[in-house]
């Protein structure tokens, strides 16, 4: 199953990647009705294509959908009623790829009997691909492919950290740790998978985090409740709108109490 996901994502990405070359940067702002009309294709072209490559592969098995650009109805609910659930975020970090910077990517989850089962993500413009198979995980950048074991340490960086409606930096974030906001919550997790951050803060969509999820547990990072530190439990964490309902720190145990430490939350985003 993994195998031929990678080769969907990999055909996908380079399409997405030869149509991100040719937007007129000029039109690919945001503006209030929306980005330019190349992303938009880009994005439906791409969730159209994972629906016929599901049917025509897969189309033996007891499955549903989850598509953030399908209008079939997305329902966490899917995840109890069918065998296998295929989650795919078609462009994760619209707003970057419009504006041709590479932290974008595509990601595909596969969920079986409710958990996470094999998964991919792929970052063209980084020419990274990083995914699991049922018992292990892996990443591969520049061409060169790796095992991807438990972490134990990672580079001293914070993800996603700055939204200022969101989260509030407190007085004691220092210079010993940089932090970056890439824009894609995918393209995030990647990089903590990998070792290249500490963690990041997660309050988004399922397929944000499906695609990476059977990576994550293979190399022990959790995706705990800010709150709580109760790791995320998916037949509660999410809405009718497969949204999650509260934020999330996603790193190895060993950050958890620190990413917590220098962030407030407002009220308002509880």
């Amino acid at each position: 199953m993994i195998d031929k996901i990678l080769s969907f994502v990999e055909q996908m990405g380079k399409m997405a990647l030869e149509n991100q070359h040719k937007i007129v940067f000029e039109k690919s702002v945001f503006q209030n009705e929306g980005v330019d009309g190349n992303i938009t294709e880009v994005d439906i072209t791409i969730s159209n294509a994972f629906q016929a490559f599901v049917t025509q592969n897969f189309g033996n098995l007891d499955y549903a959908i989850i598509d953030e650009e399908s209008n079939d109805q997305n329902t966490i609910e899917k995840l109890g009623t069918k065998k296998y659930v295929f989650i795919i975020d078609p462009i994760d970090g619209t707003m970057t790829y419009a504006n041709k910077y590479p932290f974008w990517a595509i990601s595909i989850g596969v969920f079986k009997n409710g958990k996470p089962f094999v998964g991919a993500a792929y970052a063209p413009g980084l020419d990274l691909l990083v995914w699991a198979d049922e018992t292990k995980a892996y990443f591969r950048e520049n061409g060169k492919v790796s095992e991807i074991t438990k972490l134990s340490d990672a580079s001293p960086i914070v993800l996603e950290y700055h939204d200022s409606k969101k989260l509030l930096i407190r007085d004691n974030f220092n210079d010993k740790i940089q932090g970056l906001r890439l824009s894609s919550q995918v393209v995030s997790a990647m990089y903590v998978a990998i070792g290249r951050a500490y963690g990041y803060y997660y309050k988004s969509a399922i397929w944000d985090i499906a695609g990476i999820m059977p990576v994550l547990d293979k190399v022990g990072v959790k995706i705990q409740g800010y709150d709580d530190g109760v790791e995320i439990d998916l037949r509660t964490a999410f809405g009718q709108n497969v949204r999650a309902e509260k934020f999330y720190i996603v790193s190895i145990q060993k950050y958890f109490d620190y990413l917590k430490s220098v962030t407030d939350i407002p009220t308002s985003y509880t």
